[in-house]
């Protein structure tokens, strides 16, 4: 009780996102959500193509994925499952008012952006330099745009992150930066969540 009403004169919601009425309160900036939807949808529309269009073809689409080296799509399923921890680390350490640890484990989560980008450009160069491009054939096409797009996403969140973890240079809360960082933490839950289903789809099934 006594936390919980600490919490509510300051103006923060509890753990849980409860607001201060008790009702639970969705995390970050509701604008956010249509965009997020939007990622849902459009990549849920890519997904079913690609499925759809590899059960016409499954064996050119298995010979292809075969010249995939699914090393780099572990590490970098490694590297975003780490960088969601030290997000979600972040916002806890938010509501307990830890600036300084919610800057470290935003500027962690960036390098791992930066770490899943620099793999991702070893495995485009490899590709390259095998003679697969997104027009060698449809397997290689979606390949390409798919994680292609994702990679942006990577970076436009990299960007997002940096920017709210230079809000939390001030000791203390701070009503209007929690917001902003969970906001930025719903997109890079969100990003992290549609690699786990490319490096399932592209590089296992």
């Amino acid at each position: 009780m006594k936390a919980r009403s600490t919490a509510a004169s300051m103006g923060v919601a509890a753990p849980g996102h409860h607001t201060d009425s008790g009702r639970l309160r969705v995390p970050g900036e509701s604008a956010l959500w249509l965009f997020l939807f939007g990622d849902i949808l459009l990549f849920s529309v890519i997904f079913v193509n690609y499925m759809v269009n590899r059960g016409q073809s499954p064996a050119a689409f298995a010979e292809s994925r075969a010249h995939l080296n699914q090393m780099y799509g572990l590490i970098n399923t490694i590297v975003m499952l780490t960088s969601s921890w030290l997000v979600a680390s972040a916002v806890a350490m938010a509501r307990q008012g830890r600036s300084d640890q919610v800057r470290r484990l935003l500027y962690g989560a960036v390098a791992c952006a930066i770490v899943f980008a620099v793999v991702k450009f070893f495995e485009y160069r490899e590709k390259l330099q095998l003679g697969f491009t997104p027009m060698s054939d449809a397997f290689f096409s979606y390949y390409f745009i798919v994680t292609g797009i994702h990679l942006l996403h990577v970076m436009l969140g990299a960007g997002m992150l940096l920017y709210v973890a230079m809000l939390y240079r001030k000791p203390g809360r701070n009503e209007g930066s929690m917001l902003v960082l969970e906001s930025g933490a719903s997109f890079w839950h969100l990003v992290d969540l549609i690699w786990i289903f490319v490096f399932a789809l592209i590089y296992l099934v």
